[in-house]
């Protein structure tokens, strides 16, 4: 019972996910990796995102990712994330993965195994849907692929099947210590338009910093997936350690797997070792 309620959760989320499949993402401020790279505003913070579901039965479920932000004065990021919640893909907690943006004019950006030793490269971009905050929310599930749940908030993709966009300004405040600037997003989407008898409504508060470029805190319901929490604190401006952002010499570029390929065509072109940073 309890591993088909777990199928049907993950089933729920992704399904909401595909909707936004190669559509190009609104440029929606969130975490460090979200929206064009910050200059000059160094910082750190923990982020949290809290995933708050009921099922058809009545059972709750709350599934939690936390993630460790650093940003330099040059727009280096550095973020470690961990699952804290339960895994349904292999039952693992605890895990950590690293993942390091060199910097603002590279889209290379490398996910570090610190169990593995290893460095698999990515793009900047993909890496946006896997860290919570912006058009997207995403909660970290680990696994050997480092499998996500991703909820997708698309007002423009609403737009184009029917649906109705308001926006509110929620005026100006402080939340954690940092001027933010409120916005509440309502999208009402009408019968038909995914198979709903009825219309629904999915409302976003987003809570945003223009000084650090970075969304501090976004509360998101939606009937079909339940309420998303996703905030920011322990916010330091002190400028991170230049270590943070540098791959460790004893971690090996990986040259085969899912970022095989990337990673040896991409050290070629800027002539680099596939085999060490």
């Amino acid at each position: 019972m309890e591993r088909a309620k777990q199928t049907a959760v993950v089933g729920l989320c992704l399904t909401v996910a595909m909707l936004s499949v190669a559509v190009a993402q609104r440029d929606a401020r969130g975490g460090p990796l979200t929206g064009p790279p910050v200059l000059g505003a160094p910082f750190s913070a923990d982020a949290t995102t809290t995933v708050r579901q009921t099922l058809p039965d009545g059972a709750r479920i709350e599934r939690v990712g936390v993630a460790r932000y650093y940003r330099d004065r040059e727009g280096r990021v550095r973020v470690d994330q961990t699952v804290t919640g339960l895994d349904p893909l292999n039952s693992a907690k605890g895990q950590t993965r690293i993942i390091i943006a060199p910097g603002p004019a590279d889209a290379g950006v490398y996910t570090l195994d610190p169990i593995t030793r290893t460095a698999n490269l990515g793009l900047r971009f993909m890496l946006d849907h896997t860290i919570g905050g912006g058009g997207t929310y995403a909660l970290p599930l680990g696994g050997p692929r480092w499998a996500s749940l991703t909820f997708n908030r698309r007002e423009d993709l609403w737009r184009d099947l029917g649906a109705t966009v308001e926006e509110q300004s929620l005026g100006r405040r402080q939340v954690s210590g940092v001027d933010v600037v409120g916005r509440r997003v309502v999208t009402t989407v009408p019968a038909g338009v995914v198979q709903n008898d009825r219309p629904f409504q999915i409302v976003d508060d987003r809570w945003e910093s223009s000084e650090l470029g970075i969304l501090i805190h976004g509360v998101s319901s939606d009937p079909r997936t339940g309420d998303i929490e996703y905030r920011l604190t322990n916010i330091r401006r002190t400028e991170p350690s230049a270590d943070l952002f540098a791959i460790p010499s004893d971690y090996t570029i990986a040259t085969t797997g899912d970022n095989g390929w990337t990673s040896t065509v991409y050290a070629e072109r800027h002539g680099q070792a596939t085999k060490r940073w």
